[in-house]
C-alpha cells in the first residue's frame, strides 16, 4: 500500500477521488465515510487498475497475522466497498469467482 501512497496523493475514477494520505473518499467533492478495511482494499485496487487482486494478496496485506478465519472480514470489507461505489453505470468494483476483486479500468 506505501506504493500508491508514494505515486499520487490523490487518484480520481469516475465521479470519485481518493485522498491516499488523508485517507479520505469523495464522490462529486463531497466526503464519504469509508472503513478503514473496505479504504486498504481500494487502495490496492487502485494501485492496478482493470487487474484482478486476488483474495491472498487482500488477505496478506489486511490480515498479515491471520491465516484463518478472515474470509467473512474480507467478504464484508469488499461488500461495503461495493455498496459505497455504485454508480448509476453499475458497481465499479467486481469479483472474479475463485480469483479476487478487480476495480473496473473504465472508471479511471
Amino acid at each position: 500500500m506505501k506504493d500508491a501512497q508514494n505515486a499520487a496523493p490523490v487518484v480520481r475514477f469516475g465521479t470519485f477521488e481518493a485522498n491516499l494520505h488523508s485517507r479520505e473518499l469523495r464522490k462529486h467533492g463531497m466526503r464519504i465515510r469509508l472503513e478503514e478495511k473496505p479504504f486498504q482494499i481500494l487502495e490496492l485496487l487502485l494501485e492496478c487498475p482493470g487487474h484482478v487482486v486476488n483474495r491472498q494478496t487482500l488477505r496478506e496485506k489486511l490480515w498479515p497475522d491471520t491465516v484463518v478465519g478472515y474470509e467473512h472480514g474480507l467478504n464484508t470489507a469488499v461488500n461495503k466497498l461495493r455498496d459505497l461505489l455504485e454508480t448509476p453505470r453499475g458497481v465499479p468494483v467486481s469479483s472474479r469467482p475463485s480469483l479476487g476483486s478487480v476495480i473496473d479500468s473504465l472508471l479511471r
